[in-house]
């Protein structure tokens, strides 16, 4: 399993998501209730106001807080029900940069920046 870290932020009234590794361009999720996913998320996360680091695998790791589980394909990605905080968000093709396939479940961990590292 590969647990993937990224440190979103919120500019200009949406999140992106830089990966610490310079491997990928901002991911902007801007679309279709992710927003309200990510607001919500970092809401939660004690700290958050100084930034934030998240990291999600296809499979369920020590310390994980909130899952995403897959429902329906549309516009050529999926809707995810973020279970624990009864909301939905769209994801497309940028989630392929992290996962081969889109996968049946996205498990989350979000934590400040300033909290070990």
């Amino acid at each position: 399993m590969q647990i993937h870290v990224g440190h979103p932020a919120r500019t200009g009234g949406r999140w992106y998501l830089d990966d610490p590794a310079g491997e990928y361009l901002p991911i902007y999720f801007n679309r279709m209730g992710i927003n309200d996913i990510m607001d919500k998320i970092a809401a939660e996360t004690p700290g958050s106001a100084s930034g934030v680091r998240l990291s999600f695998a296809d499979e369920p790791f020590v310390g994980h807080r909130f899952t995403l589980a897959r429902q329906e394909a549309a516009e050529g990605g999926y809707w995810y029900y973020a279970q624990e905080l009864k909301l939905m968000g769209w994801l497309g093709h940028e989630l392929k940069r992290f996962f081969p396939e889109f996968p049946e479940r996205i498990y989350v961990a979000c934590e400040a920046t300033d909290a070990g590292g």
